[in-house]
């Protein structure tokens, strides 16, 4: 979940006295990255007109063509490269925006974690 919030030092301290630490981020440049448990908040001061809901790893190639494949219209989709890494956006009906996206360094860490499965 992002979170647009107004003052990130007086929310920062709110997630931190339900329980979340500190794992991303830098509260000098208005965004942070809190986690409690396997639950990760990100608070952005000034980034995102609403909240957001963030699904990471995923690979974003293949998150799309799924999302295009049950009918759905993802929008802002970028492909950083032929990895699977970048982004793209979907609306619920709602209009809540869902983000997708995908660093190189977790697209890695997901196919290992894969593999470890199989």
């Amino acid at each position: 979940m992002c979170l647009n919030v107004k003052d990130i030092a007086r929310s920062h301290e709110f997630y931190t006295k339900l329980g979340f630490n500190e794992v991303e981020g830098d509260p000098g440049k208005n965004w942070l990255v809190l986690e409690k448990g396997t639950f990760r908040v990100g608070l952005f001061q000034g980034f995102l007109p609403q909240n957001t809901i963030n699904f990471r790893g995923g690979d974003i190639t293949r998150v799309v063509r799924g999302l295009q494949a049950a009918g759905l219209e993802p929008y802002d989709v970028h492909f950083a490269d032929g990895s699977g890494t970048g982004n793209a956006m979907l609306q619920d009906p709602d209009g809540n925006p869902i983000f997708f996206d995908t660093t190189a360094k977790e697209l890695k860490a997901r196919k290992t974690a894969l593999k470890r499965r199989k």
